[in-house]
């Protein structure tokens, strides 16, 4: 219940509302508020994982939250990559469908 307060008491201390999207709770707030608060705000998106949104007259501007995961930029398939073994028949198919094609065209020079 304690931590209950102080949160509903910090919230209240950056002038912060709430809104909901069905999926997730959105922390909304203005531009003023949030360059009077920002340590405040990244001291809460490092807390909690969550998001808030800067507005500028009641439209969303910029997103405070956590970095994005490593996997979800392309990291993690580098690393699945750089793990697995060469598939020996992969030149061979390519040198396959090389000869099929034919020699690349330059058109510029037609």
């Amino acid at each position: 219940m304690d931590a209950v307060l102080a949160r509903r008491r910090r919230t209240a201390a950056v002038g912060a509302r709430s809104e909901s999207d069905h999926l997730i709770c959105v922390k909304r707030v203005t531009a003023t508020t949030a360059a009077r608060g920002f340590s405040e705000l990244l001291d809460e998106a490092e807390r909690t994982g969550g998001a808030v949104v800067i507005e500028r007259h009641g439209k969303a501007v910029a997103t405070i939250g956590p970095p994005p995961a490593r996997e979800g930029n392309g990291w993690r398939l580098l690393e699945v990559l750089a793990a697995s073994p060469a598939d020996p028949a992969w030149q061979r198919e390519l040198d396959e469908l090389r000869a099929w094609v034919g020699p690349p065209q330059d058109r510029w020079s037609e």
